[in-house]
């Protein structure tokens, strides 16, 4: 891919054996902060994709265990019954994108990194972001990401 990090994940998720029964699986994958999904979503999306029975999979970004503990809290709660949702943590990311077979996604970059390394869609949620919990804040142009997506 010419991409250091990347080239090194494809090799590694290559090594990553499929599963035996595989069930249609979506991974959740936002970034964190007010402008994220769970933040801005939560119940709204989890409901009707654990109401489809598919496998899903919610990896919050490390950073919203400290800045959204009581919106996971929450959520934890609320679908601690569901048995077709589970909340993924595992250091590397690589695990949960060989599962997933398509991606819900914010603004976070990992949206290239599924697509570059799965081939598989992402549904990106596409809302107005407020930058200033961000790096980019204070950038005077919008975030090179943005404008790939949007291409």
């Amino acid at each position: 891919m010419g991409c250091t990090y990347l080239d090194v994940a494809a090799e590694r998720i290559k090594q990553i054996p499929g599963e035996e029964h595989h069930p249609f699986t979506v991974l959740v994958f936002p970034s964190w902060g007010k402008s994220a999904l769970l933040s801005r979503y939560g119940e709204n999306l989890l409901d009707p994709l654990v109401e489809t029975g598919w496998r899903i999979i919610a990896r919050p970004h490390p950073q919203s265990q400290h800045s959204e503990k009581a919106i996971l809290e929450r959520l934890f709660a609320r679908y601690k019954a569901a048995l077709n949702l589970e909340w993924d943590y595992e250091c590397e990311n690589i695990y949960a994108m060989a599962k997933a077979d398509v991606m819900i996604n914010d603004y976070s970059g990992i949206t290239f990194d599924y697509a570059f390394l799965c081939d598989k869609p992402v549904v990106y949620v596409n809302h107005d972001m407020d930058l200033r919990p961000y790096d980019a804040h204070f950038l005077s142009d919008e975030p090179c990401h943005f404008k790939a997506l949007a291409r």
